[in-house]
């Protein structure tokens, strides 16, 4: 079964490169070159997820060359007003590429709705408690991770999402239970869709 593209989500700034330096650009020679890039980090998200992020009438994530953070919205972009946008700053993918996501996983969060009635998780309950346990116990390895439970399961999704191996390492207990549950398809609530699904979206735009 194909997973949905979440290119419709996906956006960048116009003076993302202009108001980049040396190294950045020659890291990522245009805007589409950061689009995937960061393609491929969310690359582990599974279908039941993508499906759900992309009915919302809420989360994209900007890339761009300063601002850095999720923002509930609304946000006015191009003439439309955005909800739950995530800005990333391009420059932390090599100098911090937890943080460059840590945006990301506050919107996974809000997606995910894990400590709420309406989980899209099947056994919430045991997930909520568990995020719960490994934030008192103080395993969050990352500033980002040390504010609440809210940051510390989006630092560990960005973990996840960066380098999985070295966050079994980091933080062994989390990086179980995020395998068997956000990064596994069955365990959504969401029903499972057999017929393959057709991406009619454009390239993202860039304004």
């Amino acid at each position: 079964m194909e997973s949905p593209s979440l290119l419709p989500r996906l956006h960048t700034t116009p003076e993302l490169l202009t108001r980049s330096g040396p190294r950045l650009r020659g890291r990522f020679p245009s805007p589409m070159a950061a689009i995937r890039h960061l393609q491929n980090l969310l690359a582990p998200l599974p279908a039941p997820l993508r499906r759900h992020w992309l009915q919302q009438p809420y989360g994209h994530i900007i890339i761009n060359p300063q601002q850095h953070g999720y923002e509930p919205g609304p946000i006015l972009r191009r003439h439309t007003s955005l909800m739950g946008v995530a800005y990333i700053n391009l420059a932390l993918s090599l100098d911090d590429p937890i943080h460059f996501l840590f945006p990301v996983g506050q919107l996974l969060c809000r997606l995910l709705q894990w400590d709420q009635p309406q989980s899209l998780l099947k056994d919430a309950a045991t997930f909520a408690r568990a995020v719960q346990r490994g934030f008192a116990a103080g395993y969050g390895q990352h500033p980002d991770a040390r504010q609440n439970a809210n940051s510390y399961l989006a630092a560990g999704l960005a973990a996840y999402l960066v380098d999985r191996r070295q966050f079994n390492i980091d933080d062994p207990a989390l990086e179980k239970l995020l395998r068997g549950t956000v990064f596994r398809a069955q365990a959504y609530r969401i029903p499972q869709i057999n017929h393959r699904h057709r991406d009619h979206a454009s390239a993202p735009d860039s304004n």
